[in-house]
C-alpha cells in the first residue's frame, strides 16, 4: 500500500547530521518523506507551528535551546492527552536525560553513535503509532464519558421533557454544533419540535409545528426503516428544493438526521444542525448519534411505560375510591313475600327504597307479582331462579347478584340476600335485602380491564416489572423480569423473587428497602441479580406504592432497568480515567467547604503532597497563595461558572510555583453547586523566559541608543584625531609633542571604547588583528589592580615564547574583563586571581575527548580564582542565555553566553573546571599563529596630493573644517557640502574637475546612500569614499555600488590621506579598514 508522504522536521545545528537522517529515512521501504530543517531550536518551534510535521527529530543540545526546553515550549497546556511526535537524538547517552525527555512528552530517545537506518525507521513507526493510538484513545474516552453522562441523565428521570432536554443539551456539547433538536413525527410526516438546544446566535425553533409535504413523500419511509441521513451542505446535495428551502428558513447549512425508534415504530428524529458553515460529519459522530438515539428510544419507552403504569395506578385508585363511595352510600330496601311449594309467591311488603333502586313504587310491585320477574336480565333469570328456589325450601341463606331493568330502561346491578322460614306445611316466608351495586360492578369491571391492560403492557415492556403485596410477597412479574432473573413466573411468586438477588447485595438492599418503607429515602441503590446459571445482571430499581383512597399502602410496583452494559462502561471509564494521572497538570476537586476530595498524581508531582496527605485538607491552607484568596474565587465562580488566573503557590518544600490556574463550578442534577474542579498548569519556566525576554528587549533598546551615541561621538573624535596629527607636524617641541600624543592616544581609546560598546550592544563588525597577547594581558591586569578590591591578589604569568593569535583586541579585552569580574564576584571575602598564558598543542586524542577542539596549536589564557566554586547543575548551564546565579537587577545572564560566542567566532573554545569551596578555572583556547614576534613597522610617510579637487560632504561643521584643513595642508583642493542636495549641486558644477567625493552616510535632507546612487547615475566612474560613525556594514548599498573605499570614523589624517592616495592612484576598489584588510595573506 502506498502511504502518503510524511513530513519530518529535522532540528539539528549540524548539517552533516541532518544529511545523515535524510539519507537513512530515504531508505525506508514503507514510507516516503518530505523534510523541513532547522539549525536552531526557536527556528524549529516556528516551523513546527507552521507545517505541523508528522515526526520531529530533535537534537538534544542546540545552541539556543536544549531538548527539554524545546519540549516544554512545544507541549500544549490545555490538553491532558498531549502526545508529542518527537524523537530526541543526542551524541552522548545519559539515562537521566532520556527519562526527562520521555516524561516531557518525547516518544523515543536515540544515541547518534548507535543510529542506523533500521533503528531510525523503527523509532519513526513507533512514534507514529503512539501518536495515533493516543489520539484515538482520547477521542474514545471522551466519547464514552459523554455518552455515559448523557445516558445517566436521560435514564435518571422518568419525566419525558427532562429526558428530551438532557438529550439535546448533551448531544450539542458532544458534537460541538450549533443546534440539536428532537422532532416528534406524526403518521402523516408532520410533527413538532419537542426538544432543542441552540446557540445564542441562532434562532430557536422549539415547539414549532412543521409541515413539509416533500418530507413525507421523499424521506419519511426512509426514517421508518431506521436509515440515517447525513448532509455536508444542503445546497450541494440531492435534497428536494422544497426541503432545502425549509431548512434554509431555520439557518441550516449541514445536518445529521437519526431516527428514534420506540417499540416497533418511528417515534421521531434527533437532528444535528450546523448553521455557521458546511460540515463534514465524521463516522464517529454518526456512530455516536446512533448510540444516543438508541438510548433515547429506550428512555422514551421507559418513560411512556412508567407514565402508563402510573396512569393505571391512578385509575385503579380512582375506581377503588368510587367503589368505596358506592358501598358507603348504597341504597338498600327490604321486601318480603310468601313462597309456596308449587313455586308461586305473593308479596307482602316493599320498603320505600325500592323506588330509588328499581324505579317502581311499592304499590306497583305489590300489584303485579310478575313485574319483578319480567324486569330481570334474561341471562341472569335462568342463572339465579333455581338456586333461589332450592335455598327457600331448605331455609338456607343465599346471596345473588343480578341485573335488573330500571323503570327508565337502564340496566342496574342488584345484590339481594335472602332468608326463608317455613310457616306452614307448604309455605315459607322469605325476606330479602336488596342493594344497588351498579357502581361497584362498573368499578370492578373497570378495574379488571385496567389490570388486563397493565398485564398486557407489562408483558411487552423492555424493563422488568414486579408487583408485591404490602408485606413484600410477589404477586406478579413480567416476562422481562423473568428473563433478567432467570426465574419462572411461578418461581418468583411469594418470597421466591428474593432468591434472584445477589447474596452479597441482599443485606444492603433489605436495609435500603426498610428505609424506603419508613420514608427515609426515595429510591433503592443499584444491585445485582444472580441467575441460576450464574449470570450476573446489574439493575436500577424504582418503586411506587399502591395506596387505597384512604392512603393505606396496598402493595408496591417496581420497575427494574437492566444497566449491566452501563456498569461495564462505567468500569471501563474508571480504568481509562486512571490514565489522567500521567498528565503533567495538577488536577484536584474541592467540596463547597474548600476541602480537597480528589488529588491526581500530577498534583502530587507539582506540589509534593501525596493524595493521602492532601485529601480532606482545606485547599487554601495547603496551597498557600498571597495573590488570590478562596473567598475571592467563589463569588466569581458563582457568577460565571468558571474562573482562571495566574497564581503563585507554595509547594510542600516551600518552593514557589507559578501556575495557570483554572477553576470550574460543578453542579448537581438540580443545577445547584456541589464541587469545584481546579486544573493547575506549571508555567514557572515560562514566566522566567518571559522575564528574560523583557531583559533582552531592554538590551536591544540599549543597542539602539548606543548606535546613536556612537555616531555622534565618532563625529566628535574625528576632528580631534586629525587636529592632533596636524599639530604634531607644526610643533616640534618635545613637550608639546608629548601632549599632542596624549590627546591622540585618548581619542583613539575613546574610539575603541565606542566600538566595544557597539560590539556588546549590537554585534558590530569584528576586526581581527595579528595580536601579541602579552600587552593585552598586562592592560587587563592593570585595570583589575585599579578596580578590584585590595583583598584580591592578582598574578600574571606569560610564556616567553607565547604564540601570536588573530583576534579582535576589543572583544578579547571584553572576554577577559568579564571573566575577571565574575572571579571578583566569586570571592566576596577576597582571594587570589591568577592570569596565565601559554602554548598548547591539541593532538588527535585530545580532539576526540573535546569535540570543539581541532588538531593544531593553541594559545591558552587561564583565568583562575580561589572563590566559592559552582555546583555541577550550575556548571551545566553557565553558557545558557539569560542564566544567572545573581540576584534580580545584578546581572542579565548574558555575560558568559557573549564570552562563549566571541571565542567561538575566533575559532576557539572554552574549558571550565569548578569545585565547591575551592574555586573556578576558565581556559580560553585561541588558534595560534607560528610567528611569535612582529617587527615594528614604521609609520608610513604622508603623501602629498597633486592639486586634485576633492568634494567633502558632511553635516558636522567641525569635521568639515579639520578635513578641509588637512587636505589643503597636503596639496589638495577642497570644496565642501553640508548635505546630499548641496553635494549634488556642487558635483554637477565641477564634475570634470572633481577627482573624488568623501561623503558621510548619515546626513539631514538627503543622506549618503541616496546621494551616492544619484552620483553613480550622473557618473558611474565617480570615485566615492564612504564615511560613517556607525559600522559601514549597516549600509547594504555599499555592496551594490562600485564604492572605491570605506573610511570608518573616527579617522586620522594618516588614514584619510592614505585612503585618498590609494583611491586616486589604484584602479580597483581598496575596501575599508575591515576584517579582510587586517588579515595577513
Amino acid at each position: 500500500m502506498a502511504w502518503p508522504p510524511l513530513t519530518i522536521l529535522l532540528v539539528d545545528d549540524t548539517p552533516e547530521d541532518r544529511e545523515l537522517y535524510r539519507r537513512y529515512l530515504l531508505q525506508d521501504p514503507e514510507y516516503s518523506y518530505t523534510f523541513v530543517e532547522a539549525g536552531l531550536g526557536q527556528q524549529g518551534l516556528d516551523l513546527y507551528r507552521q507545517c505541523q510535521p508528522d515526526v520531529v527529530l530533535l537534537d538534544y543540545r542546540l545552541p539556543d535551546l536544549d531538548g527539554l526546553e524545546f519540549l516544554a515550549q512545544l507541549q500544549p497546556s490545555a490538553t491532558p492527552w498531549a502526545c508529542l511526535p518527537v524523537i530526541v537524538v543526542t551524541g552522548q547517552g545519559n539515562e537521566r536525560i532520556a527519562v526527562e525527555c520521555m516524561q516531557s512528552g518525547a516518544q523515543d530517545y536515540l544515541i547518534k553513535e548507535q543510529l542506523n537506518p533500521e533503528r531510525l525507521h523503527l523509532a519513526v513507526r513507533h512514534t507514529l503509532e503512539a501518536v495515533q493510538l493516543r489520539t484515538e484513545l482520547q477521542k474514545r474516552v471522551e466519547r464514552e464519558q459523554l455518552i455515559t453522562q448523557i445516558t445517566q441523565k436521560i435514564h435518571r428521570s422518568m419525566d419525558l421533557d427532562e429526558i428530551l432536554q438532557a438529550s439535546v443539551q448533551g448531544l450539542r456539547q458532544l458534537l460541538h454544533t450549533d443546534r440539536v433538536i428532537i422532532f416528534q413525527v406524526a403518521t402523516d410526516g408532520s410533527g413538532s419540535v419537542v426538544g432543542e438546544s441552540v446557540g445564542e446566535e441562532w434562532q430557536s425553533i422549539l415547539a414549532a409545528n412543521i409541515i413539509d409535504p416533500c418530507f413525507a413523500a421523499s424521506y419519511l419511509e426512509r426514517y421508518r426503516q431506521g436509515l440515517v441521513t447525513s448532509n455536508t451542505d444542503i445546497h450541494k446535495g440531492t435534497l428536494d428544493p422544497c426541503h432545502v428551502n425549509l431548512l434554509a428558513q431555520f439557518q441550516v447549512r449541514a445536518n445529521l438526521v437519526m431516527p428514534v425508534m420506540s417499540g416497533s415504530g418511528l417515534w421521531g428524529l434527533i437532528i444535528a444542525h450546523h448553521c455557521a458553515s458546511p460540515r463534514q460529519w465524521e463516522p464517529l459522530e454518526v456512530e455516536l448519534l446512533q448510540a444516543l438515539a438508541d438510548q433515547i428510544g429506550i428512555a422514551l419507552q421507559q418513560a411512556e411505560l412508567y407514565q402508563q403504569v402510573q396512569q393505571e395506578l391512578v385509575e385503579r385508585r380512582q375506581t377503588q375510591r368510587k367503589l368505596n363511595q358506592v358501598l358507603d352510600s348504597a341504597i338498600a330496601f327490604i321486601s318480603s313475600f310468601r313462597f309456596w311449594k308449587n313455586r308461586d309467591w305473593a308479596y307482602e311488603y316493599y320498603s320505600k327504597g325500592c323506588e330509588a333502586l328499581w324505579g317502581y313504587t311499592p304499590e306497583e310491585l305489590m300489584a303485579d307479582k310478575n313485574l319483578w320477574l319480567s324486569r330481570l336480565f334474561p341471562e341472569d333469570r335462568e342463572r339465579i331462579l333455581e338456586p333461589l328456589f332450592t335455598a327457600f325450601f331448605t331455609e338456607s341463606k343465599i346471596e345473588v347478584e343480578y341485573r335488573f331493568y330500571h323503570k327508565d330502561g337502564s340496566l342496574r346491578w342488584v345484590s339481594s340476600s335472602y332468608a326463608s322460614c317455613q310457616v306452614e306445611l307448604d309455605c315459607w316466608i322469605v325476606t330479602a335485602v336488596n342493594q344497588d351495586i351498579t357502581d361497584r360492578k362498573q368499578a370492578e369491571m373497570a378495574l379488571r380491564d385496567s389490570e388486563e391492560r397493565f398485564r398486557t403492557l407489562s408483558a411487552t415492556a423492555p424493563i422488568g416489572i414486579c408487583q408485591t403485596s404490602g408485606d413484600g410477597d410477589c404477586l406478579y412479574t413480567n416476562t422481562y423480569w423473568q428473563e433478567m432473573s432467570g426465574l419462572s413466573f411461578a418461581e418468583s411468586l411469594g418470597s421466591g423473587w428474593l432468591q434472584a438477588i445477589h447474596p452479597a447485595d441482599r443485606d444492603a438492599l433489605f436495609h435500603a428497602w426498610d428505609a424506603y418503607v419508613r420514608g427515609e429515602c426515595d429510591r433503592l441503590p443499584d444491585f445485582r441479580l444472580l441467575t441460576p446459571k450464574g449470570d450476573i445482571r446489574w439493575v436500577s430499581a424504582r418503586v411506587a406504592a399502591i395506596k387505597s383512597a384512604s392512603g393505606e399502602v396496598l402493595g408496591y410496583v417496581g420497575t427494574d432497568e437492566d444497566i449491566t452494559e452501563r456498569k461495564l462502561a462505567e468500569e471501563k471509564i474508571r480504568e481509562q480515567a486512571a490514565l489522567l494521572d500521567i498528565v503533567p497538570d495538577a488536577i484536584y476537586v474541592c467540596d463547597l467547604s474548600k476541602r480537597i476530595i480528589y488529588w491526581n498524581q500530577g498534583a502530587e508531582r507539582l506540589y509534593g503532597w501525596t493524595a493521602a496527605e492532601a485529601i480532606g485538607q482545606p485547599a487554601h491552607e495547603l496551597l498557600r497563595s498571597s495573590q488570590l484568596s478562596a473567598e475571592a474565587i467563589m463569588p466569581r465562580l458563582l457568577e460565571g461558572g468558571e474562573f482562571q488566573d495566574e497564581v503563585c503557590k507554595l509547594s510542600k518544600t516551600g518552593q514557589e510555583v507559578i501556575v495557570a490556574a483554572r477553576w470550574a463550578l460543578v453542579r448537581n442534577e438540580a443545577g445547584q453547586p456541589k464541587a469545584i474542579l481546579a486544573v493547575n498548569t506549571d508555567i514557572t519556566e515560562k514566566k522566567k523566559l518571559e522575564a528574560q525576554f523583557l531583559r533582552a528587549q531592554r538590551l536591544e533598546s540599549i543597542g539602539t541608543l548606543a548606535g546613536g551615541l556612537a555616531h555622534d561621538l565618532n563625529n566628535m573624535l574625528t576632528p580631534i584625531l586629525i587636529s592632533a596629527q596636524l599639530l604634531q607636524k607644526q610643533f616640534p617641541d618635545e613637550k608639546k609633542q608629548e601632549l599632542l600624543k596624549i590627546l591622540e592616544s585618548n581619542a583613539r581609546r575613546g574610539a575603541d571604547l565606542i566600538r566595544q560598546i557597539l560590539t556588546f550592544a549590537r554585534g558590530s563588525d569584528t576586526t581581527l588583528l595579528l595580536l601579541q597577547l602579552q600587552e593585552l594581558l598586562k592592560d587587563v591586569v592593570q585595570i583589575c589592580q585599579h578596580t578590584l578590591p585590595k583583598s584580591i591578589t592578582i598574578s600574571l604569568e606569560v610564556a616567553a615564547d607565547l604564540a601570536m593569535v588573530f583576534a579582535d583586541p576589543t572583544q578579547l579585552h571584553q572576554v577577559l574583563m568579564n571573566l575577571c569580574v565574575n572571579a571578583r564576584d566569586a570571592m566576596p571575602e577576597g582571594g587570589q586571581l591568577r592570569l596565565q598564558a601559554e602554548n598548547f598543542y591539541a593532538d588527535e586524542t585530545y580532539r576526540q575527548m573535546n569535540p570543539e577542539a581541532q588538531v593544531g596549536a593553541y594559545a591558552v589564557i587561564t583565568v583562575a580564582d580561589t572563590g566559592m566554586g559552582m555546583t555541577s547543575e550550575v556548571l551545566d548551564r553557565i553558557f545558557d542565555p539569560f542564566f544567572s546565579t545573581k540576584g534580580v537587577g545584578q546581572g542579565t545572564g548574558l555575560g558568559m553566553s557573549v564570552v562563549q560566542g566571541i571565542i567561538r567566532s575566533h575559532g576557539g573554545f572554552i574549558a571550565v573546571k569548578s569545585y565547591l569551596g575551592q574555586g573556578t578555572q576558565f581556559q580560553v583556547y585561541l588558534p595560534a599563529i607560528k610567528a611569535t614576534e612582529v617587527t615594528a613597522v614604521s609609520e608610513p610617510e604622508l603623501r602629498l596630493g597633486q592639486g586634485e579637487l576633492i568634494l567633502v560632504v558632511d553635516d558636522e561643521a567641525n569635521l568639515l573644517t579639520t578635513t578641509k584643513t588637512v587636505l589643503e595642508e597636503y596639496n589638495y583642493r577642497v570644496i565642501t557640502a553640508r548635505d546630499g542636495i548641496e553635494a549634488l549641486s556642487l558635483y554637477v558644477q565641477h564634475r570634470d574637475d572633481i577627482s573624488a567625493v568623501l561623503i558621510d552616510m548619515m546626513m539631514p535632507e538627503m543622506d549618503g546612500p541616496t546621494a551616492i546612487q544619484i552620483l553613480k547615475t550622473i557618473n558611474p566612474e565617480v570615485n566615492v569614499i564612504a564615511c560613517s560613525g556607525l559600522p559601514l556594514a549597516q549600509f547594504p548599498i555599499l555592496d551594490r555600488t562600485n564604492i572605491r573605499a570605506r573610511l570608518p570614523k573616527p579617522y586620522t589624517a594618516q588614514e584619510l590621506l592614505t585612503t585618498l592616495h590609494e583611491v586616486l592612484h589604484h584602479p580597483s576598489p581598496i575596501g575599508s579598514r575591515s576584517l579582510e584588510d587586517s588579515s595577513p595573506q
